[in-house]
């Protein structure tokens, strides 16, 4: 055995070890950050896929019909405040006490305070797709029809107040009426108030 290999490292050599090391983790956090998110993103577009799936269940036993459901259940004040909340209007279909229903990026803004993250497009509500009044009136194709998204990026008024919901994604999850799943772009500094 050499004397080199009798004395281990040298003090160098281990500066320059950690100084490798700190720069792969230097490389590597900002991206584990970009990672966490893109998988909420993916968890959230397989729950709307899993909501529309149920929806078409919902239309299969009712004559091609939309669930009746209001837009978000209380405390949100939205459209058809007369209607179930969706979740109640799939039972049949998903548990209403589904985890399908969180979305992942929703921080306990929406899901904890109602039990769902997705705003519910009261248009499509008791229709058929041909009856739906944007592509009826409007000529827009079913497959451009949101059903279904994040109720997120907004002030909204709550007994007692009002809420402030930051956006869940910079990309939106979008379930559209004839069950497919896309995207579009949010632009984080528009904050629409309903």
């Amino acid at each position: 055995m050499s004397a080199r290999a009798k004395q281990g490292f040298t003090l160098i050599e281990l500066m320059a070890v950690v100084a490798v090391l700190g720069l792969l983790i230097a490389i590597l956090v900002p991206s584990l950050g970009r990672v966490r998110k893109q998988s909420k993103r993916t968890a959230c577009m397989s729950n709307l896929r899993q909501i529309g799936t149920a929806i078409q269940g919902y239309r299969n036993q009712n004559r091609d019909h939309y669930p009746v459901a209001r837009s978000m259940p209380e405390p949100f004040v939205t459209a058809a405040v007369n209607d179930p909340p969706l979740f109640d209007a799939l039972q049949d279909e998903i548990p209403k006490t589904s985890r399908v229903y969180a979305c992942p990026g929703d921080s306990g803004y929406v899901h904890a305070r109602c039990g769902i993250s997705y705003l519910y497009n009261t248009n499509l509500s008791g229709r058929q797709p041909e009856d739906v009044f944007l592509h009826r009136e409007l000529k827009v194709p079913v497959h451009e029809i949101p059903a279904a998204y994040d109720f997120d990026g907004a002030t909204v008024e709550i007994p007692g107040g009002s809420l402030t919901i930051p956006f869940f994604h910079l990309r939106r999850n979008l379930l559209f009426a004839d069950g497919h799943v896309g995207e579009f772009h949010v632009d984080p500094t528009s904050r629409p108030s309903l």
